[in-house]
């Protein structure tokens, strides 16, 4: 449920199709809402929609947990309408899901905030890299290797990466597994590998 200008939008699964979609209420009364959109999919099945508003501008996103053809994969759209029936699916590229996360919840903060909630709880502690050009995709490491793998795959920390300073040249960074400390990776005779020092 999001509350915006005085209404209430709701945004559901309806099992008989198995689409998204967003209804809007000017009460928020129950058999008061009034379905907006078309059905909205990605994925064979999708379901935990989850509406927010941006904190700066007038611009909307539905997020979508899907399980088919995977598990744990979430999709997204956009509007600058929420009242409206133009939702577009935005590519992977675009943004990245959180990792192994169901039917999620997304709260939006201030700047101000999420400063106090890093001063207190610092920065996550790993990094994922994800390919530009196949977006569905991270590095991991898998036999001595790191292979760019579609998301999900297990185990998780295998796509877990620390930034510490450069092997090669501190004033660089190097890439240290979080699963197998002292393990790096480095580009060698054309492939990029999982090495230990």
């Amino acid at each position: 449920m999001l509350v915006d200008g005085g209404a209430f939008y709701l945004s559901y699964k309806n099992l008989a199709d198995g689409n998204l979609y967003v209804a809007r209420s000017t009460t928020g009364a129950p058999n008061s809402f009034t379905t907006l959109t078309s059905g909205l999919r990605q994925g064979n099945a999708i379901e935990a929609p989850i509406l927010v508003k941006s904190n700066t501008s007038n611009t909307f996103w539905l997020w979508g947990d899907s399980f088919s053809p995977s598990n744990a994969v979430f999709y997204t759209w956009q509007s600058a309408n929420v009242n409206g029936n133009a939702w577009s699916a935005l590519g992977r590229r675009t943004y990245t899901p959180p990792i192994n996360a169901k039917h999620a919840t997304i709260t939006p903060i201030t700047a101000t905030e999420q400063t106090a909630l890093v001063n207190r709880w610092g920065t996550p502690r790993w990094n994922r890299l994800k390919s530009s050009n196949f977006p569905d995709r991270y590095v991991r490491h898998a036999n001595n290797l790191a292979p760019l793998d579609p998301f999900p795959m297990g185990p998780t920390a295998d796509q877990q990466w620390r930034l510490v300073p450069g092997l090669a040249d501190p004033a660089g960074v190097s890439f240290e597994s979080v699963n197998l400390p002292g393990s790096y990776l480095r580009h060698s005779n054309y492939a990029v590998r999982q090495v230990t020092y």
